[in-house]
Order: C-alpha cells, then structure tokens, then sequence
C-alpha cells in the first residue's frame, strides 16, 4: 500500500522538511471556487494560481518563469521531467529548473544523475488548472463525504487523483464525477483510485527486536515507549532536534493519546526511563469543515539527563530491497557505522528516493510517489485532515 511520510515516525530529511506545518491555507467556498475557475478558462490557466499552496512553492516558482508549466517529477532513470503545456515556455521551464536544482531548493533523484539531465515533456493541462479543479474538489467533498479518501495533484499523470473507499468505489466515483462537472470541473482531467482512509500506526505492544542497541545517546529510529495517560503504545523516533534552544524529539502526533492536541504525554525509552514529555503539538485549524493540519508530527523536551543526538539516524547493517515489494530490513545495527547524518532538508519531488528507519521493518527505501496529498485520520472520534503531505512506495507496518 502507499504510505504517507506525515503518518509514519520518519528518519530522513525529505521526510521532516515535508512535516513543516505552515499552517492554514486561505479557506474558500464552493461559489468562490467556482468564480476561480471562470477566470483560470479566461485565462487559458496560466501563471500562479490564486491560492497557490505554500508547500507547491517550487511548482508556482516555475509557473512564474513559465506560465503553462504543470510541475516536475523524476523518472525511474532518476532525470528531471518538467511537465509544459505550451512549447513557447520550454526553454524558459527548463532554465529555471536547472536554477532550482543548483540553488539546491530541490533535492536530487538519489540516483546520482547530473543537473543537466532535464527532459521536457508535453502537458495537457497546467499548474493553475489542475490547482484550482483541486481546491474544488477539497471544497466540495473533502472531510464531508468520508468516502473521498484521498487527493492529489499527480504532476506525473498531469491529473487531479481522487482516492475513494474500496467498498463504494464505482457508486462514488459516479457521484462525484456528476457534481464536478456540474460546477464546470472538466473531469478529464480527473482520475479515481481506491484508497483507504488513514489510521494511527502505533504498536500496542513491543516488537520482538528492537533497533535499541545503540540507546545512548537517543537518535532517529529507536523505539519510544510512550504512556498515553496509562495506555502503552510504541512509536519510532524520527529526529533529535533543538527547538528555541530546547533540545528534544520528533515523531508523529498520533503516537500520543491527542492528535493535533497539545498534551503531556511522557516518552520513555527502555522502559522505565524517562527521556523526554510532549511539549509542543499546535492544535488544529478548520479547513472546510474538519479539523486540519499540514503535518502528523510533534515535538517533546528532553528530560534531565537523557543524552541525544541531533541529526542522527540509527544505521541497521542491511536494508530491504526497496519499493512496495521489497520485503523487510534488519533490525540490527551496524556497529562499525552506527549512524546516518542529516546535512540538509529541501524539497522532494515525485520520484525522489528516499529511506527510512523503523522500529519495526528496519531501514527501507523507496520513491516519493505523490507530493501535497492530503488525507485523513480518524482518532478518538475525530476526522483528522493531514493537508500537503508527501507520500512513498517504501515499505513499511505499525510501529514505523
């Protein structure tokens, strides 16, 4: 199954620059949507869309420079295809591309291919058109009708994927196809895929190997043992990291007893020692109609003497395969060289590989297979709305 990098406790640096939240977009209503959509057709949809997500900043950085462009991605040789609609903007997607990858504001495809290896290809539809149709769709249907799952703007099908549940696949697809055109969505530029609704990823009880050898000092990818007011659950830890000089931990909100809720959670790590309390988990927006975050991710401060490391990730000596089928790593580190070390945080594109740690499959690795999908969880009787995460083909279970 695609796995959200928001909803599982990550240890790489694509995967913590997509959990900065940047709080709520501008909220619209379904008539002023429509009035959107009026003026991208008069405007045969160029340039930036009026509410341009913060997190697309790459893709409306380059539909400034070219108007018709319609994002990026990397193929599976790991070059960079820029999607253009009109020829007369070629040149200009793929200068400003190149700029974007020397700046280093895009991470590279993880597969050693050069700056220069840039290929333009055909899009039917721009980054404006397929923006503003989404924004729609999230107006409409997004945390009101629980059967939408799921929605992307899928840069590589140049598309507006909408995920639906599996046991109302074809009655919703239909149904939802009907109201879209209604508004003067062009459903061509629509695609349906089944998809399951989020749920938290916590580990009611401990697995049989831990990746715990190396626990002091505390680094990403190491068990928590986290008390949620007398409930034990096990999540992964993501990144040691300083916050306004406060030294602590991430991982994903769900892991504690309120998501999108600032609570007192305490964090141990080989039980029963202490080594840090929740101390920063912002509480949600309203987006639509639900309750709404742009990540699935929480800071607590370091107790007392417990030693971390910041920027480090526990290393296993082998990892998995990769991809959807690429079974599970080992859970024992590798002693010679303990860590990885996060150097950097920018921007993934489709088709950016990517690594994780997890106390539960190990290290494995994958593509990014969809950017600023937003998604939902539901959790102590809420509908959790994750707003822009990105997503990948890794493997991955309960606990990671």
């Amino acid at each position: 199954m695609r796995l959200r990098l928001g909803m599982l406790a990550l240890a790489s640096s694509v995967a913590l620059a997509s959990c900065t939240d940047s709080g709520p977009a501008p909220v619209e209503t379904v008539a002023n949507s429509r009035a959107r959509a009026s003026s991208v057709a008069g405007a045969r949809g160029l340039g930036v869309p009026a509410n341009a997500r913060k997190e697309e900043a790459l893709f409306a950085r380059l539909s400034q420079t070219a108007p018709s462009a319609a994002g990026m991605y990397y193929d599976s040789l790991g070059t960079l295809v820029v999607r253009v609609r009109d020829a007369s903007d070629d040149n200009a997607a793929s200068n400003a591309v190149r700029s974007m990858l020397s700046a280093m504001l895009i991470v590279g495809s993880g597969r050693g291919r050069a700056a220069r290896d840039v290929r333009v290809e055909r899009a039917q539809y721009t980054y404006r058109e397929l923006s503003e149709w989404r924004e729609q769709v999230f107006d409409l249907f997004f945390g009101r009708d629980l059967r939408v799952t799921s929605l992307d703007l899928d840069e590589r099908q140049n598309r507006v994927v909408i995920g639906l549940a599996v046991d109302s696949f074809s009655a919703t697809r239909n149904a939802v196809a009907e109201k879209l055109a209604s508004v003067g969505v062009d459903t061509n530029a629509v695609r349906f895929t089944k998809a399951a609704a989020g749920r938290p990823d916590v580990l009611m009880a401990a697995p049989q190997q831990l990746v715990d050898q190396t626990s002091d000092p505390l680094a990403g990818g190491l068990i928590l043992d986290i008390d949620n007011n007398g409930t034990w659950a096990n999540c992964t830890l993501g990144l040691v990291a300083d916050r306004n000089g406060q030294r602590g931990l991430i991982t994903n909100s769900h892991c504690t007893s309120q998501m999108f809720n600032p609570d007192a959670d305490q964090f141990y790590q080989r039980f029963p020692r202490l080594v840090a309390t929740a101390s920063v988990d912002p509480n949600a927006y309203t987006c639509g109609v639900q309750r709404c975050r742009g990540a699935d991710a929480m800071f607590a401060s370091a107790a007392a003497g417990a030693s971390m490391a910041v920027g480090k990730v526990v290393k296993t000596q082998a990892s998995n395969g990769g991809g959807y089928g690429g079974g599970w790593g080992t859970l024992y580190v590798d002693q010679a060289k303990p860590y990885f070390t996060v150097v950097a945080t920018g921007d993934a594109l489709v088709g950016t590989r990517i690594n994780k740690v997890g106390i539960t499959t190990g290290w494995t690795w994958g593509d990014v297979a969809g950017t600023c999908v937003d998604g939902y969880i539901l959790m102590n009787g809420y509908i959790n709305v994750i707003r822009c995460e990105d997503e990948a083909d890794y493997v991955a279970y309960d606990g990671d």
